[in-house]
């Protein structure tokens, strides 16, 4: 991939690329399509396309696109085409239960450094704030 951004997930990144190809259901694109916009780079063993072509298994498997057809690509063989589903076009970025559990994790050790010092109280506090954050 090139320029990764601070946060974003590379999956996500992939589905922008697949989003701004297909803006409606009626545009389909092509693994090498999807490489050349997500800027998806060679590497010792995979051309771009063959690199795009697993990000679509998974963006398939998530629901997130689906196969729309085989079209003539010009090659030898025809090329598969894609759609990004409605799912796919309103799907954001959410935490995921890593990160919330290493939230929850360093919130525990932090009550646990205070206990029996007079931040104790606070650090349960913060603990309690943490944990009803977590359940919303």
């Amino acid at each position: 991939m090139a320029k990764p951004d601070a946060g974003t997930p590379p999956w996500f990144r992939v589905l922008e690329a697949a989003r701004s190809l297909s803006p409606r259901e009626d545009r389909t694109f092509t693994a090498a399509q999807l490489a050349a916009e997500a800027g998806i780079e060679q590497t010792s063993k995979s051309r771009p396309s063959q690199i795009a072509a697993a990000w679509l298994s998974k963006l398939v498997r998530w629901g997130y696109v689906n196969f729309a057809g085989k079209i003539d690509a010009g090659g030898i063989r025809p090329t598969n085409s894609y759609v990004v589903t409605p799912a796919g076009r309103t799907c954001e970025v959410t935490e995921g239960c890593t990160a919330r559990l290493a939230r929850l994790v360093s919130g525990v050790r932090a009550l646990e450094k205070a206990r029996r010092t007079p931040k104790e109280d606070a650090a349960f506090g913060a603990l309690v704030k943490l944990a009803d954050e977590m359940e919303e």
